[in-house]
This record gives C-alpha cells, structure tokens and sequence, in this order.
C-alpha cells in the first residue's frame, strides 16, 4: 500500500515537473509578474495612505523604471570598458595558455 502511494506521488510530481518546464515560455511573464507584484505592493501601500490608489501604483512604476534605467546607464560603460580591456589581452592570454599547455605535456614547443 505504502509503496503504490509513493509511487503515484513520485509519478505525479515527474508529470507535474515535466508540464512546468515544457510550458517554461509561457508561465515564465506570470512569475515575474507575480514577483514584481509581491515586491512592490508594500510600496504602494504606504504611498496610498497619501494619494490614490492608481496614482501610488503610476508613482511605484515610475520610481521602479528610473532605478532600472539608471542601472542600465550605469552598468553598460563598465561593461563596455572590461569588455574591450579583455579583448585587447585576449591574444596575451591565447599565448600563455598555448605556453602552459605545451610545459605541461612535455613535447617540444611548435617553431
């Protein structure tokens, strides 16, 4: 008895874990909706005890979207900088690791 039982709940939780990842695209903008939600309620919350309701959730999106945006902005030169600083040593590290590679497996380094 016991065993039919975790057999169906293993075979039930294989099922259901099968059906989440194949419909993945799908269910993935309803998580995040559903986070975003979770994370920002308690900020309109607070600003409705001030202004609207719609007017708090309109100000809560803003305020999220400039954070976001300023991120962005902030982030992509920092990027962009270490990006090119490895592009440009990249050939340096293509000869130590050729180097390395040939030390170690003892044959004679290519001319």
């Amino acid at each position: 008895m016991f065993s039919i039982r975790l057999f169906a709940a293993l075979g039930s939780a294989f099922i259901l874990g099968t059906v989440f990842y194949l419909m993945e695209p799908v269910l993935l903008p309803f998580v995040v909706a559903w986070v975003l939600a979770y994370l920002l309620v308690p900020a309109v919350d607070i600003l409705n005890r001030y202004m609207f309701r719609s007017l708090a959730i309109l100000v809560t999106f803003l305020v999220l979207a400039g954070v976001l945006i300023g991120l962005f902005f902030g982030l992509v030169p920092v990027l962009q900088s270490q990006i090119n600083t490895f592009l440009a040593q990249l050939p340096d590290y293509a000869d130590q690791l050729h180097h390395s590679l040939v030390a170690g497996s003892g044959a004679l380094p290519a001319a």
